[in-house]
């Protein structure tokens, strides 16, 4: 799936959170104008932002994100060209089952046919001609021209049902052939992608060994910490400017104690804890799962962001009404698009090791107004 330019993704996202979730009705002409150019100062406000964050990266931080972006393109196609090879198979079977029972259908047609000729044979296809001329009972030949019409139209009906049959069946082959050809194309697009994305994770694992020769003291280390976690406030800040007028049906305060998680995994890293050699706290959950597992919404809301950011790597960011919002770190595929409306267990991405994390898995954090908050008294036990 092509990516979206980020003007377009946040016109998207800008666009949808003035509307209420489920039900969306169109505004009046005048609210549309209003809002189109409240829109249009919020994408300049949000760009020049990112425009700022994004020029403090280095060149190594630069091609690391272009490289992991392409990654995640690349697990997305993988994704969807694994889905279609599923479909594939399964209409595979359905035609499979319906070419054997026409076959069947169409020996025992063909079982039928010989029968009714050995019977006209057998009773020598007398003409309605030849009938009239040996019966002396003008009503003994009335029955016997409608029983030959009968046997005659029974005949035709035989063949007609043959011919049926042997259409459908010429139908079902060349279904069977154009899936075949269509698994084939899949298969063949699928093993191209997992080829670049062979390469891609070769060059991957290269700029992370020299992003890793540049921190050499943990002073650098703490830097790169501070760094990150000060983009991240930067990119919270410009979002709840463009959040405000966001409204829900249900209130996201309904979901504390029952949030769902995300992912099922071990926690390796809890909210409050300070990172590794630094004071800097962790402000959600890492839970370690394996690459590839699917991220789930825990919640309905709406995507606002869905893109990489240094430290954080691919991030998906839920808005959930009231400034509450929930973010998704690390994931190696985004399986949405900023403007999104998702529901509780759609879903959102696949997780990794983005962002130069050494650890693969998901990091979770849960916002109210911008501040993190504690997200274990609200998730299920």
């Amino acid at each position: 799936m092509k990516t979206l330019t980020l003007p377009v993704m946040l016109a998207l996202a800008l666009c949808g959170l003035s509307i209420t979730l489920p039900a969306r009705a169109d505004a009046p002409a005048e609210d549309k104008s209003r809002q189109l150019e409240a829109v249009k100062a919020d994408i300049k406000k949000l760009e020049k932002t990112l425009k700022g964050i994004r020029k403090e990266r280095s060149s190594l931080e630069r091609s690391l994100q272009t490289n992991e972006k392409a990654i995640g393109d690349l697990h997305r196609e993988i994704r969807t060209l694994e889905q279609r090879l599923r479909e594939g198979r399964a209409e595979l079977k359905k035609f499979s089952s319906q070419r054997q029972d026409l076959t069947q259908e169409k020996d025992a047609g063909l079982q039928a046919l010989i029968v009714s000729l050995r019977s006209a044979y057998v009773a020598g296809q007398d003409s309605p001609l030849k009938l009239l001329l040996n019966q002396e009972d003008p009503s003994g030949v009335t029955r016997l021209l409608t029983y030959q019409r009968y046997f005659s139209d029974a005949q035709q009906a035989v063949v007609d049902d043959l011919h049926n049959t042997i259409d459908r069946l010429a139908t079902t082959e060349a279904s069977l052939s154009a899936t075949n050809q269509k698994l084939e194309d899949n298969h063949n697009q699928l093993a191209n992608r997992r080829d670049r994305l062979t390469t891609s994770n070769r060059e991957r694992q290269q700029l992370l060994a020299k992003l890793k020769r540049e921190e050499t003291s943990k002073g650098q280390r703490l830097n790169k910490l501070e760094q990150q976690q000060k983009e991240l406030e930067q990119l919270i800040a410009a979002i709840l400017d463009m959040e405000a007028s966001a409204s829900f049906d249900r209130p996201f305060t309904e979901a504390r104690g029952k949030l769902p998680w995300p992912v099922r995994g071990r926690i390796i890293h809890r909210f409050g804890q300070n990172r590794a050699d630094s004071t800097i706290p962790w402000n959600g959950l890492f839970i370690e799962v394996a690459q590839g597992t699917t991220v789930k919404a825990p919640w309905h809301g709406q995507v606002i962001f869905a893109d990489w950011l240094k430290g954080f790597g691919l991030l998906v960011i839920l808005n959930h009404g009231n400034n509450y919002m929930t973010l998704y770190a690390h994931n190696q595929a985004l399986l949405r698009n900023v403007g999104d409306w998702v529901s509780a267990g759609d879903a959102i991405a696949e997780t990794g090791a983005t962002g130069g994390n050494n650890d693969t898995g998901l990091y979770f954090e849960l916002r109210k107004n911008g501040k993190p908050i504690n997200p274990s008294s609200w998730l299920v036990r």
